[in-house]
């Protein structure tokens, strides 16, 4: 489990490359998770980052590793608890203002994990000569959970990974449907446009009949004749409440040069 306070405390894995000899499977995974954030994430948003993990800690009462198998058949490590909890939990801002995205909260856990085991795999040897039996006994003791703590590290690491790697997956499936939703609203529109051309030339021409024709006559007036005179498969094609008034409202626009399309519709003569 790795220290939500200050597991960057000792060392900055944005900045600080980990000997590739010595840490293999960590030099990996901190690369995947430096991948898998943006440029210009800064040691601010690794604890920013933390403090998102403690948060979905404190979800779960704060005992994430003890395991639940009697409800789920799944061991509850530490980053499948943070997973769980990730539901409830509504996401800050990042410190620079920009959205914090949940790949980017797991890339931090695994490399609070990689950091966490080259810290902990620095420290001195239990025995120390200085120390009398009881401050020796309580060494050893603490080392020992050290010791259990770097068995841990390196799968929550890679746990952790694999789950910043789901939410990637995730995260990129939503920007691609919204990207596809947008195109397709644009298609619509340019279809829209397309076809209220064909309305707009119908209604055009016969305006401008309708106005050699008897030029004493209003615009509500023409709108009314020319919304009766027009084709039903072009009425069809207008979707106001009230085609009507949207008759009146494009005469109005044709009149100001101001309508939509304007230019490729024969040209007003006052």
């Amino acid at each position: 489990m790795i220290r939500y306070s200050d597991a960057f405390s000792d060392l900055n894995p944005l900045e600080e490359a980990l000997p590739l000899q010595e840490f293999h499977d960590g030099h990996y995974i901190a690369q995947e998770a430096k991948a898998a954030l943006p440029d210009g994430f800064t040691i601010v948003d690794l604890n920013a980052g933390l403090e998102i993990l403690m948060q979905l800690r404190l979800k779960d009462g704060g005992d994430i590793t003890k395991g639940r198998p009697e409800s789920t058949g799944l061991y509850y490590t530490a980053p499948l608890s943070h997973f769980v909890s990730a539901e409830e939990v509504e996401l800050p801002e990042r410190p620079s203002g920009e959205p914090f995205l949940w790949s980017q909260v797991f890339a931090v856990a695994a490399l609070a994990s990689v950091a966490d085991l080259v810290t902990f795999s620095r420290r001195p040897g239990v025995y120390d000569p200085n120390l009398g039996e009881f401050e020796q006994i309580m060494k050893s003791s603490e080392e020992r959970l050290v010791q259990s703590h770097l068995e841990q590290l390196p799968m929550e690491a890679m746990e952790s990974l694999g789950f910043c790697r789901l939410f990637l997956e995730r995260e990129r499936f939503e920007l691609d449907a919204a990207k596809r939703e947008q195109k397709r609203g644009q298609g619509v529109s340019k279809t829209k446009l397309k076809n209220y051309h064909e309305v707009k030339l119908a209604i055009v021409n016969r305006f401008n009949e309708l106005r050699k024709e008897d030029s004493g006559l209003s615009v509500r007036k023409m709108a009314r004749i020319i919304l009766g005179d027009l084709d039903e498969q072009l009425k069809r094609m207008m979707t106001s409440e009230d085609p009507q008034q949207q008759v009146e409202n494009w005469l109005g626009q044709y009149k100001k040069g101001t309508l939509p399309g304007q230019d490729r519709l024969p040209p007003y003569e006052a």
